[in-house]
């Protein structure tokens, strides 16, 4: 008996307001030539919201799919949480034993703000914003 198990990840834009599916792609891993892909991510997020392009709409994601350069890619606004490992986030959005709990920090750019806020101790929650380009805590 031979088993062969298959994966295959489906990555989907959908609409907030509802859950309806706009756009899908297959992942299946490598491609057939074996030659390693590079920025997956920015690539997929970008071929599921090419139909949005230079629209301004609103797009949301989760650590995983949130970058800087998609914070100023086609003029849409983009939103989303930051892994705590990423290379572009400054130490001092980390959590520490220094920042005291429900304090927030800002970082700030040309195209996007950057917010740190610590729920708990040595905890932190960030998030990446084209949309909000000032300090404000409410």
């Amino acid at each position: 008996m031979v088993l062969s198990i298959y994966e295959i990840k489906v990555f989907w834009a959908c609409n907030a307001s509802n859950g309806y599916h706009l756009q899908g792609q297959l992942y299946t891993g490598n491609p057939p030539d074996g030659e390693r892909q590079k920025n997956i991510v920015e690539r997929t997020v970008l071929d599921l919201v090419a139909n949005y392009k230079n629209s301004g709409r609103n797009i949301t994601t989760d650590n995983f799919f949130t970058s800087p350069q998609l914070a100023h890619a086609w003029n849409l606004i983009w939103v989303g949480t930051v892994r705590k490992n990423k290379i572009f986030l400054p130490l001092s959005m980390q959590a520490s034993k220094k920042r005291s709990i429900n304090s927030t920090n800002f970082a700030y750019s040309n195209y996007s703000t950057l917010c740190s806020y610590v729920p708990k101790k040595n905890k932190s929650v960030v998030l990446l914003s084209s949309m909000h380009m000032t300090g404000e805590v409410e």
